[in-house]
């Protein structure tokens, strides 16, 4: 590929010191600035960082204005919610209730307060009256 610059001819010996000093009083040209408007995506860009910079104000004069909402007579009352179930217990630690039968059961309770009320331990002695449904666990 070729540059478009044209190629200087190569100076004379006897000429290359009043060259020298003739470019040497030239002032050099300073490089303008660039003002050409920015196309495609830099001038999105462009104009996105100037409308960032821009106060917001103007944003929001721009923007329509949000309707008000419409005042409501009363607000309903809710319901009160309803409890939440409780979560499954896990099988092996479920407990069960399980009546004594009276024919065989009444004699064992009354044997337990008997053994009891010999150790004198009224606590104990009015946890096990006839009738009594005991809790089993399994595990």
């Amino acid at each position: 590929m070729r540059s478009r610059k044209p190629r200087r001819a190569a100076p004379e010996p006897e000429a290359a010191p009043e060259q020298a000093q003739a470019e040497a009083s030239e002032p050099e040209p300073e490089a303008a600035p660039v003002t050409e408007e920015p196309s495609g995506i830099a001038a999105e860009i462009e104009r996105a960082l100037q409308a960032a910079q821009q106060p917001t104000e103007a944003v929001a004069e721009e923007a329509p204005p949000e309707p008000e909402p419409e005042p409501q007579a009363e607000p309903e009352p809710q319901a009160e919610p309803e409890p939440a179930p409780e979560p499954a217990a896990d099988p092996a630690a479920i407990e069960v209730s399980v009546p004594v039968p009276s024919s065989n059961g009444d004699a064992a309770v009354a044997e337990a307060a008997e053994a009891a009320e010999e150790e004198e331990d009224p606590a104990l002695a009015r946890a096990f009256q006839p009738g009594d449904w005991f809790v089993v666990h399994t595990y």
